[in-house]
């Protein structure tokens, strides 16, 4: 036994050590050299927490070994109030089937039957993590208030529910190494990821390792067989042209982009050689900068690539498109504005409008954009109707002002309509994005007038811009940068 226990039953104060001795007081008997306590640990330091120690104490430690610390099981496992514990050990067992592999994580707490009052000790579950053969992974807590205590670990407390999980994958993926089924056993322990496995569980049909160092790889699932490999990958990336050129300059970026990256992402490669039907104008196209080809296309959906390429075609010649790619540069500006008209493209009623009001207009980023969002714009106006936003408390905390910067967020899609308007960019099309909770947006106010937009997901800011998506000066940067530092993940992340 790990942890030592505290459990009251029918009046006894049970008192169980780690070391196998065993100890009770009964409420009866007013016995002074018996009395315990509960105290408060740390105060100073968590201010306004109980926190829960149960101490055999002060002079009635354990005779064996002198143990004084005493978990309570039913604060420690079915009460909310304690929160913050000094130190608690849980045992892991692992199950191997033909179905699955699993491992649990347990505790063996002392149980005092009521009839006859016996003390036996049990395993109680906490939570269990399950991988099926058939690549399906599901991680499961069953005991929900024990998974909102913290534990100390080399002086600080620790979430209990993040510790276990990490540990419970490590402990799974140790189990698919080391026990592996028909379906992983070619991989001989050359995979070290559990995302990995479960991959090539879900896609048994595959085995080519080389697949892992493909970006976008769930893309092009439906196209591969079990008889993939790195040369017929590259021809069906390529759209099975076989001209020379193409063949040559595909592979040379290929070989670039594993070099510098140890990643292949086969996004532009994909979509160009089904997009461009001249020979010089796709080995152009293929052939641009190694940077910017690898990142081209994250973060876009490939339906919605295709309709905004089909948009360009229908509006510009071949050879103005693949210019339009080649000036792309490597300013993380220049990707956003690209993403930002690739996501209008997955509105149908967007596309039926842009196909039949679009002005033409010079073919750059920048001025297509533009275009795009005035659309966005227009449309949004015609058919908006109110849509309110809610936030949780830890977010509206972050509703600053700061170095001279306010911070706020949006009330309802009207106020994100007119943000966009003064701003000149496409945030009116994100309301259903914000009213999802899978982005946040921030209006920066200097001397109450509209200056910056900022926008984050995941906790991470991955846009930020003043009027017609230009960029921010450095020193403006390095605010925004400190209140989402200091202000806005010490408050999200609590």
């Amino acid at each position: 036994m790990q942890n030592s226990w505290y459990l009251k039953k029918n009046g006894i104060h049970h008192f169980f050590c780690k070391c196998g001795e065993h100890n009770s007081l009964d409420d009866t008997k007013k016995d002074k050299h018996l009395e315990f306590e509960i105290i408060d640990f740390n105060r100073e330091v968590i201010e306004n927490l109980e926190v829960l120690n149960l101490y055999y104490y002060p002079d009635n430690h354990c005779s064996s070994c002198h143990n004084e610390y005493y978990l309570d099981v039913n604060a420690l496992l079915f009460d909310d109030r304690t929160r913050y514990w000094r130190s608690v050990k849980w045992y892991y067992k692992k199950i191997v089937t033909d179905e699955f592999w699993k491992v649990i994580a347990f505790v063996k707490i002392p149980k005092v039957t009521t009839k006859t009052g016996e003390i036996a000790f049990e395993e109680l579950e906490l939570s269990n993590y399950t991988v099926t053969t058939s690549g399906v992974s599901h991680y499961d807590e069953k005991r929900g208030y024990f998974f909102k205590k913290s534990i100390m670990i080399d002086g600080n407390y620790h979430r209990v529910d993040r510790i276990i999980k990490e540990e419970m994958s490590k402990q799974i993926l140790e189990l698919l190494r080391s026990k592996p089924n028909e379906v992983l056993r070619w991989l001989n322990g050359r995979v070290e990821s559990l995302d990995d496995l479960i991959f090539f569980l879900k896609n048994h049909n595959i085995r080519f390792i080389e697949i892992l160092k493909w970006k976008n790889r769930e893309y092009f699932l439906d196209a591969i067989n079990q008889e993939v490999s790195l040369e017929n990958s590259l021809v069906y990336f390529r759209n099975h042209r076989n001209e020379k050129s193409i063949q040559k300059v595909q592979f040379n970026s290929y070989k670039q982009m594993m070099h510098r990256y140890d990643e292949y992402n086969p996004m532009v490669d994909y979509i160009f050689s089904r997009s461009i039907s001249d020979v010089n104008h796709l080995h152009r196209a293929l052939g641009m900068n190694i940077e910017i080809k690898y990142k081209l296309f994250n973060g876009s959906n490939i339906e919605s690539i295709n309709h905004f390429i089909d948009f360009l075609k229908r509006h510009y010649q071949e050879k103005h498109i693949v210019q339009l790619w080649l000036n792309v540069s490597q300013d993380d500006l220049y990707y956003q504005l690209v993403q930002d008209s690739i996501n209008l493209f997955s509105n149908k009623e967007m596309r039926d409008n842009l196909n039949a009001n679009f002005q033409k207009r010079s073919l750059n980023i920048r001025a297509v954009h533009h275009e795009l969002t005035r659309h966005s714009r227009r449309l949004n106006k015609i058919r908006l109707q109110e849509m309110s936003f809610s936030y949780n408390d830890s977010l509206l905390k972050t509703e600053v002002t700061r170095e001279g910067i306010s911070y706020q967020l949006p009330k309802n899609n009207k106020e994100l309509y007119k943000w966009g308007e003064l701003l000149h960019n496409c945030l009116s099309s994100y309301s259903k994005s914000v009213l999802n909770g899978h982005k946040i947006i921030f209006a920066l106010f200097i001397e109450n007038q509209l200056t910056y937009a900022i926008e984050l997901r995941n906790h991470k800011i991955v846009q930020m811009a003043a009027i017609f998506n230009s960029k921010i000066i450095k020193s403006e940067r390095a605010k925004i940068d400190r209140w989402h530092k200091e202000v806005y993940l010490k408050n999200s992340l609590k």
